[in-house]
This record gives structure tokens, sequence and C-alpha cells, in this order.
């Protein structure tokens, strides 16, 4: 008994001296997201902006050209040049949302006034600001603007009435508003007492929206309501923040914290080796900090310049002959593609295709089972038999354990962070709960659980629950997944 006392007393102690052992905020971090790409149009100039951040959102802002690596088509770029977007830009872009319906009573929109006063004359002289009030209506009082007469003007005018707070479709049509500006250090700041009536948008819109966008919100909530709850997690997933009944301090503070997320984004400047084909191309950023890594990958389309057709006469007669003959070619296929081309070639050259982008360290070990299916006969019917499997599994294509293959053997197969899923995916960009597959009548079927960073189907964001097709590319958070299926039963 004495020994299993002391064993229990030295546990507790070594749990102690760990949980006060120092870790470093980068033990879970950090993160790189690309947030666009811009191709300058007088050169071979690319731009590509991104945002670097900690787990815990402290800032980043030593990275450089020895921490960063850039990829063009898969082929690294040498020479590049790391920019900090506090360092590119002197103003920020801000768009305040500003309830006046019926639930803001006479104090409340004396707090609100108050409050955006007070963020106006903290802003730099140079930040552009817009402003949205909304109640049964969404009225844009003015574009960016750094007049700060005409700012306070609007703010000044606002008054309660309407029926309904339209405070989500308010939110999303200030990031709707935000991102047409190239500017890249922005936020959108709300103003409310957290009630919603009658908005056609949800809070997850909103966040995966903000976040595709890499708009940051904040919220300035003038009552203490239950709606808080779901305000506050809007501003986090999105790198914002919610205070509650603000004082000149809060405000002053809040503009701090705008500039200080501002720190976490970079810009990229390179000199491209690709022509203006028109095509779309990859690029590729790898993060390398101390002994941690990632990556993420976009793609832009790098355009030819547009035709001068100030021409010479006889010049525009061969240009126009060459346009009708590219019209009538187009007619050919498309009457060509009418009269129902051989499918089975089609899905063949389809495979192919894809298996022209799967690594050839895992290749190999899916090689045997492709050729084993296509070697039987296919006997299988249903009313689309293009996506009935008997058997199916998924292979990761990239992430923490590429190669490894997860067979699908159960009729519902969950995918997640959380342990509790049957197939669990160690990403941080992952939900706990994200995406799962169901087997109807042999058609696997890909849902998406309203994950904070949506379900990925070939490139395209899942909407809706669709059938899998074998070699479908399937994209949670970082994680890469291709789906096998099989119709034999072997």
């Amino acid at each position: 008994m004495r020994r299993l006392h002391k064993n229990i007393a030295t546990l507790v102690l070594g749990c102690c001296l760990y949980a006060l052992t120092p870790v470093s905020p980068l033990t879970a971090g950090p993160f790189i997201k690309i947030n666009g790409i811009e191709p300058e149009s007088d050169s071979h100039g690319i731009k590509v902006s991104l945002s670097v951040k900690n787990s815990d959102n402290t800032n980043i802002d030593d990275l450089n050209e020895d921490n960063l690596s850039l990829f063009e088509d898969g082929y690294k770029v040498n020479y590049v040049k790391v920019l900090n977007i506090s360092d590119t830009a002197d103003f920020l872009y801000l768009v305040f949302s500003l309830d006046s319906s019926r639930s803001m009573n006479r104090p409340l929109i004396v707090k609100l006034k108050r409050a955006a006063r007070d963020l106006v004359n903290s802003a730099n002289p140079r930040d552009k600001i817009a402003i949205y009030r909304f109640n049964s209506d969404i009225i844009l009082m003015n574009n960016f603007t750094n007049s700060r007469s005409e700012l306070l003007s609007n703010i000044d005018k606002i008054e309660t009435h309407g029926k309904q707070t339209l405070l989500y479709n308010s939110i999303y049509d200030s990031v709707d508003l935000i991102s047409r500006e190239t500017g890249t250090r922005k936020a959108v700041i709300v103003f409310t007492d957290g009630k919603d009536e009658g908005s056609s948008v949800r809070p997850q819109d909103i966040i995966s929206f903000a976040v595709e966008k890499s708009t940051p919100i904040y919220f300035i909530c003038l009552k203490k309501t239950p709606a808080i709850i779901a305000l506050s997690r809007i501003a986090k997933l999105t790198g914002g923040k919610l205070i509650y009944n603000p004082s000149p301090e809060h405000i002053t503070g809040m503009y701090k914290t705008i500039l200080k997320h501002i720190k976490n984004q970079y810009i990229i400047k390179y000199q491209s080796g690709l022509k203006p084909d028109g095509k779309k191309h990859q690029i590729e950023v790898r993060l390398k900090y101390d002994t941690l890594r990632d990556r993420d990958i976009s793609y832009f389309h790098f355009g030819k310049k547009g035709w001068n057709l100030q021409l010479p006469g006889i010049m525009e007669i061969i240009l126009i002959l060459l346009i009708l003959v590219l019209i009538a070619l187009i007619v050919v296929i498309v009457l060509f593609l009418l009269r129902g081309p051989d499918r089975s070639l089609m899905k063949k050259e389809s495979q192919i295709d894809r298996a022209q982008n799967i690594p050839l360290d895992y290749l190999h070990s899916i090689d045997t089972d492709e050729q084993e299916r296509i070697s039987k006969q296919d006997t299988f019917s249903l009313k689309n038999p293009d996506y009935a499997y008997t058997r199916a599994w998924l292979v990761q294509k990239d992430g923490p354990e590429i190669g490894k293959k997860f067979p699908i053997y159960w009729d519902e197969v969950t995918l997640g962070r959380d342990e509790q899923n049957t197939i669990v995916i160690k990403d941080t960009a992952v939900s706990p709960s994200h995406s799962k597959i169901k087997r109807i009548k042999d058609t696997y079927m890909l849902f998406d659980l309203v994950s904070d960073n949506g379900t990925f189907l070939n490139g395209n964001k899942l909407l809706r629950p669709k059938g899998l097709y074998d070699w479908d590319e399937i994209k949670i958070g970082r994680t890469l997944f291709l789906f096998r299926g099989s119709k034999s039963n072997s």
C-alpha cells in the first residue's frame, strides 16, 4: 500500500512539473495559407499574398527568404522576395456594419454612435472606411473613403426603424464589399446588440466566406444576449475579436488588435519563368520555421495580352476567316459529343489522366488492385453503374500518413479529427466531425458535416451530397484522399 501511495505521489508530481514546463508557442503551428495570386500586367512578375500564424494567433513577424520556399508548377523558384504586409501598405480598409433595427433602443443607439465615432477618430487618417446600416434593409451609406467629416456625418444619421434585423446578411455583404478591394490590410467591424431576424445566411456561411476571403470579423456588442456565443465563434474562426460594452480604451485596443493581425500577412514577389499562355498553373509555398513545416497550394491563370484589332484591311479579313473556321470546328465537336462517344473509353482516359498526378511512392501499392479490377468481368448492373461498387477504400494522397490505405467496410464511415470517427485525421485544419461516406445501394455518397473549412471533391467545395467515382480526389483540411472503388468482390 505504501508503494502504491508513493507511485501515485510521484505521478502527480510529474504531471505538475510537466504543466509548469514552458511550451513554445510554435508547438502546434505555424500554419500558412495562400490568400491570392496576382500576376503583374506589364511583366512576368507574380505577387503571392499569404497569411502565417500560430495556433494561438501569435505573430510570426520575422519570416524571410530562408523560411519560405516557392514552387511554380513543381519547380522551385530560386529568387523570391518576402515582404510583410505591414511594411508594404500604410492604411487599412475597414467596413463598419451598424445595427439600426428596432431592438436598438435609444441608449443602445447612443452607445453605438459613440463607439463608431471613437473608432473613426482612433484610425489612421489614411484608412479607408465604408459604412453599412442594417435593419429590414441593408443600406450602403458610403463606399470606402478617408473623409472623416463624411464618416462622422453618416454615423450621426443612424436612427432605429424596420421590423427585422438582417445581421448575418449584413456581415456577408460587408465581407463581399471589402473582398473587391486590392488592398490586403482589411477587416469588418460590426456594431450590434447581437440579435438576428430574417437573414438568409447562416453563421457557418459567413465563416466559410470570410476565411476564403481572408477577412477577420470584429464585433462590438452593446448588449449581453445569448446570441453573443454565435458572434464570438464567428470572430474567433475568422481571426477577429468580440468586445462587450466597450469603453474608449477598448476601441483603441481593438484598432491595435487589427494592426497586430496584419503582421501575420506576407507578400512574396518573384519573376515567373512561364509564358503568358492563359493556362492554369500551380503555386506551392512551403514554410520552414525552426523544426516545423507547413505548406499550401493554389492555382492561377497566367493570361495572354489582348489582341490589337486595329489591323490593316487584309489582316482583318484573315482574322475573320480564322474565327469562322474556329466556330465551324466547335460546331463539329459539339455534334460529335451529342452522338454520345464511348463512355468506357472516356472513363479509361479519365483514369489515366488522374493516375498521372499520383505520387509514385504509393502508386505501386494500389496498382495490383486496379489490375485485378480491370481483369475481372464487370457483371454489376444498376440504374447508374458508373457510381456502383461492391467495395471501396481511401488512399491518402497527401497529408500526415501519405500512402496509407483505409478500407471502407461499413455502410457509413465518418472522417474527422475526433477519436470517435471511423477514420481519424491528424490535421488541425480538420473539424472534429468533418465528413462522412455513406453507402446507398452500392453507391458511395460523400457528405459534409457542416465543417469549418469545408469538404472539397476534385477541387470544388461540396455544397450537397455527391456520389463518388473511382479516382475522385477528396480534400479534408490539408489532407488529400484518393477514392478507389471496385466492382469485384475479391
